[in-house]
C-alpha cells in the first residue's frame, strides 16, 4: 500500500485495498451478499480491536462527575461509536447496549449517587441492566 505524507496510506492506496478483496467474491447474488455481511463483520472486529485504546483513553478524559456530566459523556460516547458503525458490547450477554447516566438512591441518608449504566434489550425487547460504575 502506498503512503502518502508521513507514512500513512492515501485515500488511493485504501481503495485499492478494499477492491482487491472484492476481486474474488462469488458472482452469485446469495453467496456474494453473504461474503460481503461477513467482510463487514470483520471489518467492524477490526475496527473495534484497532479503536479500543485510544477511544478509551479520549473517554476517561471526559468529565463525570455529576449526572448531568454522567448524561453529557454517555451521550456523546454513544454518538462516537455509531458515526463509526460500532456500539458498546455487553460483556454478559453479548448483546449491544447504550451507555446510559442514571442515578442510585443510597440506602444511607437517602442521597442519590450518579452512575453510568449499560442499557440492554433481548429479543422481546425488555431492557436489562447488566452493569453499573461510577466512573469509566
Amino acid at each position: 500500500m502506498s503512503a502518502g505524507q508521513g507514512g500513512i496510506p492515501t485515500e488511493e492506496a485504501r481503495r485499492l485495498a478494499i477492491k482487491l478483496l472484492f476481486e474474488d467474491l462469488p458472482v452469485e447474488f446469495s453467496q456474494r451478499l453473504a461474503a460481503m455481511v461477513k467482510l463487514r463483520d470483520i471489518f467492524h472486529e477490526e475496527l473495534a480491536i484497532a479503536m479500543t485504546g485510544p477511544l478509551n483513553e479520549h473517554f476517561n478524559g471526559l468529565p463525570q462527575n455529576t449526572l448531568a456530566e454522567k448524561a453529557q459523556t454517555a451521550s456523546y460516547i454513544n454518538g462516537v461509536l455509531r458515526s463509526i458503525g460500532l456500539t458498546i458490547q455487553d460483556q454478559k450477554t453479548r448483546l449491544p447496549a447504550l451507555l446510559v447516566a442514571d442515578v442510585q438512591s443510597s440506602t444511607k441518608g437517602g442521597q442519590e449517587i450518579s452512575r453510568f449504566r449499560l442499557e440492554v434489550r433481548d429479543e422481546g425487547g425488555r431492557a436489562k441492566r447488566p452493569l453499573c460504575v461510577r466512573y469509566l
